[in-house]
């Protein structure tokens, strides 16, 4: 019931999805022989309907799903309340929106905006927008609200869903992707050049991906983001703003394009990744455990502790240099260049440099002005980690 294929919103073609493509609302469209839609709307306040997916293929394209928005005192919802975009065989319409508004929440039935699938390998719907503000909801069950991507030979992204107690001055924006498509989800108000999130913000689940809704979109968050359970959240540094920590968690991935100096806590643990695609210049602590791990593309400048414990990695492909000394203890630090004042390797750690490839070498280099302590367990090792196998010096395949 939301817009036409070929179509989106302010019920216009321009702007639209083309070829097979799916439908964006929240979350981004798969593309197919085209490109998908724009992402639009406020995560906070639904009101607009679900793009329809390239028309270019006649009778195989869908619409997107509609727009409710209910106001009531109290909702007793056993059933459904759908605004789904439609599927098909080429591309799909995106999830629509959803606004409820009630003092009470009950019942044993769901919410959904979620995208079309194509059954026919096209592009997928993105996923809507549900916002949910209620005093007590404790007798229905949140986890019936979704807004996922479609499925298709290219997937759409997860929508939104915001919950909001109406006697707290925060919500949650949850953006979860399980069990639907493994596309792109938007985040930020389109067409402006600063979102505020004054939301705590999850992003959680293997199929969730997420990424700043323009490269030019600065994104200020000024409660927790916690990324967890495989989801991935791509941020450029310059344009981002953290005022509260962030928590990178469960096998998920958190990667920073740009110089990054954070002044919040940042915590990875539980097999978590955070890469860092250009410089590093630590001034607080970091928190890593259970498997952790760093990769940093660029140099690393540390005047606190490195956390190098417990089993976490660090990967820097450039400079290490901290002013403080550097423990690795049952841990990897994979390093080009490493300066310290002193440096201790203890419980089964390794201290190595990156693997080499075809068009990069890399070698150890320590400067350490102190002593450096290398338990009977642990190891300085780059075994293994010269030319490829039919390469010789100069990293060439002549004469090898």
């Amino acid at each position: 019931k939301g817009y036409l294929p070929g179509r989106t919103s302010g019920n216009t073609a321009t702007g639209a999805s083309t070829g097979r493509s799916g439908g964006s609302h929240a979350g981004l469209g798969g593309n197919s022989m085209g490109a998908a839609n724009a992402a639009y709307g406020d995560y906070a306040d639904p009101d607009d309907w679900g793009s329809g997916g390239g028309n270019s293929y006649a009778g195989g394209s869908s619409s997107g799903g509609g727009l409710v928005r209910l106001a009531a005192g109290a909702l007793q919802l056993d059933g459904r309340l759908l605004a789904d975009g439609s599927s098909n065989t080429a591309g799909t319409g995106s999830g629509g929106g959803v606004l409820v508004v009630v003092n009470t929440l009950a019942g044993g039935g769901s919410i959904r905006a979620n995208g079309g699938s194509s059954s026919g390998g096209s592009g997928g719907g993105g996923g809507g927008r549900i916002a949910l503000y209620a005093a007590d909801s404790t007798a229905f069950n949140l986890a019936n609200l979704t807004a996922l991507g479609g499925t298709g030979g290219t997937p759409g992204g997860a929508g939104t869903v915001y919950l909001r107690d109406t006697d707290e001055a925060q919500g949650t924006l949850l953006i979860d992707g399980s069990g639907g498509g493994n596309g792109w989800t938007a985040l930020g108000l389109a067409g402006t050049n600063l979102t505020v999130m004054a939301d705590v913000v999850v992003v959680r689940g293997a199929n969730t991906h997420v990424q700043p809704v323009s490269s030019t979109n600065v994104l200020e968050f000024l409660t927790n983001v916690t990324v967890s359970s495989g989801a991935q959240l791509t941020l450029v540094a310059s344009n981002t703003v953290f005022h509260a920590p962030l928590v990178v968690a469960g096998g998920a991935r958190v990667d920073v394009t740009g110089a990054l100096s954070p002044t919040i806590p940042v915590v990875v643990t539980n097999n978590a990744v955070l890469t860092v695609a250009g410089a590093l210049n630590l001034t607080v602590p970091l928190t890593l455990d259970s498997g952790a791990r760093v990769e940093v593309t660029g140099p690393l400048t540390s005047s606190v502790p490195l956390p190098l414990a417990g089993g976490v990695t660090w990967q820097v492909n450039g400079p290490l240099t901290s002013s403080v000394p550097v423990t690795v203890s049952g841990s990897t630090l994979s390093v080009d260049y490493l300066v310290a004042p002193q440096l201790v390797l203890a419980n089964g750690a390794l201290l190595n440099c990156l693997a080499s490839t075809a068009s990069q070498m890399h070698k150890l280099e320590v400067n350490v002005a102190g002593t450096i302590t290398v338990s009977a367990d642990s190891r300085i090792d780059v075994s293994g980690l010269g030319y490829l196998p039919g390469r010789t010096s100069g990293n060439t395949a002549t004469g090898a």
